[in-house]
């Protein structure tokens, strides 16, 4: 089994996943504004949806006991 350290990193998106995932979906990389704007969006996002992504988590872990 694994283990997570106090400090590890959870989840990570690397600038090499997002640029396989923009020539999969648009069939080119993109350019550094793109990436700006990706990387502010991304952000956003998560911050905006992280209450909801909690709630879901840990909803699972208590019903499971």
């Amino acid at each position: 089994m694994e283990v997570i350290k106090k400090n590890d990193t959870l989840y990570s998106i690397l600038e090499t996943d997002v640029q396989s995932e923009a020539v999969y979906r648009i069939g080119r990389k993109l350019n550094e504004d793109e990436m700006l704007t990706l990387k502010k969006r991304l952000e956003y996002g998560m911050g905006e949806n992280m209450p909801f992504i909690w709630s879901a988590i840990f909803e699972e872990f208590k019903t499971k006991n």
